[in-house]
């Protein structure tokens, strides 16, 4: 497995575990790597260096990372084959949504998660398609033969761990070996010499130990999946494979997420518009730039980074990456429309409206007079507007606030005690009940302080009852409160806002966080009947119990969202959205929403500082109920962008780069081609259903070909007046390349 490099050996006089047969030695290395993988012809390795503490073999630090797809495929990319399916995701966890590549799921830590029943299996997705899954077994062998909830992916080649592996994998009967990871993973160093000779002599057997032999993880998946399918025992797990670990990743370093959060999407809108003015003739598509911003981008999302478990330096460094990335991206945005303006009719001071999502959009938008409000933005568009509406007819009192939509009503705290829906006639928070109670929590789990939230936390809470001030504000369209609390390290502004013409309540929220092992959370007592919730994942949703019958339901008393969570009975439902957070619980019809926490590991100022967030509520009434979440979760992400016109031009009124007759269809891309022969557009089903549709494109196509993920064409697409006709099953993902 090991390619020697250039390497200086001494004996390592110190270590006084060495004998004769198994000498300890020193190693040093002038090269940038001690060693390399071999073995792997014509196929792609990526090695990741990372920045190290103070040893390169402290078990907490990570300097070298070597990836290796999981399965062999043709020139080491994932292409279609015959449906099946990938892995879309990343993290702890692992999403259930799926994607066409043909690969084999392999993770080490759920098994940290009890009573799995397989440990070799087929996965389902939410798309239905199936992908090959194992999970690492790698312990200590126990006396009693017992098998340990935790196995490593940071192996020793030793005669125990070897036979704990076997021992600890379940499924016996598919196949008669199990894989063992050997080497310093999370520490450095990779493979040690002892290992490789330990492992080599087991090749030839000892008593009560399997023998042991190197293999490319590739080469064994390969051969264990065909020794399962052909046993005709392969057993089939359906939907969320739930990590009973690491639940403080949802939140811990906010500020990290949110800029996650917002580079995402700015990222998304940039391409739209450049692709836009490309297509249009108006400028180059400058597809360097755009490499460089999405790998600044995809370098935060490394672990440990996005999770908020890596270090200060870490952080430091990500913030000014984002410092840089954000601007410009707004940058790019802000020139491409104005490119795109030249060709509309516009006279000045009237306002053109950019939607950047895949639907017609009434919304609000942020002007020099305050919040105004337009409607039918074409999605994916432009619409000049010569009046935006104003119009503010909003009840708002020391403890009351009423638009068109809600009547709510706080007690001398503000909390919330009623939030009536005026359109459906009914309340929705549980009687006696208080609902938008910012608790602290004390937060001390028993180990991996930044990784780690155990369900204890709830046992020990403080309610910020206690209110500094409170005013009525009038902001155009929207009124509300503005209210502040403190404690006795940190401050708390929240302004909570209901508008004329729009059905969300926005709770906007910033703060001076300097609590330490503390968790701040809100959360919404909701009065409807229903045992599942939905929440919303990247391009779907999931359901989760409201209850705790089992310990596997129990244990989900943190779950990941990324928009938004809902809870809805027949004909009524109440969706939590937010702009940068994931950590929900939904708990006996209480809707959760975790918003900061503060650990002091690996980071001693974790999350301490300014933050700036919004969360909101949202009611519906219809079993359309979850697309209008969607839409309406979209509007606070990535919401209607206003310019104001500097001089006047001649042309149309209103535009749409790309738009579907079905507008619960997801364009989740537009951009240039990663050969830059063409461009790209990519659809999403999100709501389980089947679409046929017609996507229309603002600019003209000579030919379109469907493909995969990787661009690879698969079949000509036919063109007809600039559009083509898509057929789109249930929580698919489909790609087209276009030729102008």
């Amino acid at each position: 497995m090991a390619l020697k490099l250039t390497e200086n050996v001494e004996i390592d006089r110190e270590e006084k575990r060495q004998t004769a047969e198994f000498p300890a030695y020193k190693i040093t290395t002038n090269d940038r790597f001690a060693y390399a993988l071999s073995g792997f012809e014509g196929e792609r390795a990526e090695i990741i260096f990372n920045p190290v503490g103070e040893s390169p073999f402290w078990d907490k630090s990570y300097p070298v990372e070597i990836k290796i797809p999981a399965r062999k495929l043709k020139n080491w990319d994932y292409e279609r084959t015959d449906g099946r399916a990938g892995l879309n995701g990343a993290g702890e966890g692992i999403d259930e949504k799926q994607i066409e590549c043909g690969a084999t799921v392999i993770n080490g830590k759920l098994t940290f998660t009890p009573n799995m029943p397989n440990d070799a299996f087929l996965w389902r997705g939410m798309d239905g398609s199936e992908i090959f899954a194992y999970f690492l077994t790698a312990q200590e062998m126990s006396k009693d033969r017992s098998i340990k909830r935790y196995a490593t992916y940071n192996a020793e080649g030793t005669p125990s761990q070897i036979a704990g592996t076997w021992n600890g994998f379940k499924n016996k009967e598919l196949t008669d070996a199990a894989l063992i990871t050997v080497g310093h993973g999370d520490g450095g160093g990779g493979t040690t010499r002892r290992d490789i000779e330990t492992i080599v002599r087991l090749k030839n057997g000892i008593p009560n130990c399997p023998q042991a032999y190197f293999s490319s993880v590739g080469e064994f998946l390969k051969k264990t999946e065909e020794a399962a399918v052909k046993s005709g025992r392969l057993q089939k797990w359906a939907g969320e494979l739930y990590f009973e670990f690491h639940r403080g990743t949802l939140t811990t370093h906010a500020k990290n997420k949110k800029n996650n959060r917002a580079a995402e999407f700015a990222l998304k809108n940039a391409e739209l518009l450049e692709t836009a003015c490309a297509a249009l003739g108006k400028k180059e598509y400058d597809k360097k730039a755009f490499d460089e911003l999405w790998t600044d981008v995809l370098n935060q999302q490394f672990h440990d980074v996005l999770p908020g478990s890596a270090i200060k330096d870490v952080y430091d460094d990500s913030d000014e990456t984002y410092e840089k990335v954000l601007p410009e991206l707004q940058r790019r945005i802000k020139n491409n429309a104005a490119l795109l303006a030249e060709s509309f009719g516009i006279k000045r001071d009237e306002y053109l409206v950019f939607n950047p999502n895949h639907f017609a959009a009434d919304g609000i938008i942020q002007t020099d007079r305050g919040k105004g409000f337009v409607k039918g933005v074409p999605p994916a568009g432009f619409k000049v507007f010569s009046n935006v509406d104003f119009t503010c007819g909003i009840k708002a009192e020391a403890r009351r606030l009423e638009n068109n939509y809600y009547k709510i009503i706080f007690d001398e705290n503000y909390n919330i005690v009623s939030v009536y829906d005026k359109i459906r006639k009914r309340e929705i928070i549980k009687d006696g009940e208080k609902a938008n109670v910012l608790t602290l929590y004390e937060d001390y789990p028993l180990e991996y302080d930044a990784w780690e939230l155990r369900d204890f936390y709830v046992e020990k809470s403080y309610p910020l009852n206690g209110t500094e001030h409170a005013e009525v504000f009038t902001d155009g369209c929207s009124a509300g409160l503005k209210i502040t609390r403190k404690t006795q390290k940190s401050s708390f502004t929240q302004t909570i806002r209901i508008y004329e013409n729009v059905r969300r309540i926005d709770f906007e929220t910033e703060c001076d966080w300097h609590e330490k092992h503390s968790v701040l959370r809100t959360s919404f007592p909701i009065a409807v009947n229903a045992e599942k919730a939905s929440f919303d994942i990247q391009f779907g949703r999931i359901e989760r119990p409201t209850h705790a019958n089992t310990s596997w339901d129990r244990a989900k008393f943190e779950s990941c969202a990324h928009k938004f969570a809902d809870i809805s009975e027949s004909g009524f439902g109440v969706a939590l959205m937010n702009d940068c957070k994931y950590g929900y619980s939904v708990n006996d019809n209480v809707l959760g929403l975790t918003l900061l926490r503060s650990p002091t590991y690996p980071d001693p100022v974790s999350d301490e500082g300014r933050h700036r967030f919004t969360y909101s509520l949202f009611s519906h009434g219809s079993d359309e109920g979850f697309k209008e979440c969607e839409k309406e979760s979209f509007l606070l992400n990535n919401g209607l962008i206003a310019y104001r016109a500097e001089k006047d031009t001649c042309g149309k009124r209103e535009y749409s780069v790309i738009s579907c007759d079905d507008e619960s269809v997801n364009i989740a891309a537009l951009k240039r081609s990663e050969d830059g022969k063409a461009f790209i557009v990519r659809f999403a089903e999100t709501n389980n259903a089947r679409h046929i549709f017609t996507a229309r494109f603002g600019f003209g196509i000579r030919k379109a070909y469907e493909c995969g993920l990787m661009e690879r064409e698969i079949m000509e697409a036919p063109v007809s007046d600039d559009s083509i006709k898509v057929t789109l099953d249930a929580y698919k993902i489909k790609t087209f390349k276009l030729f102008l």
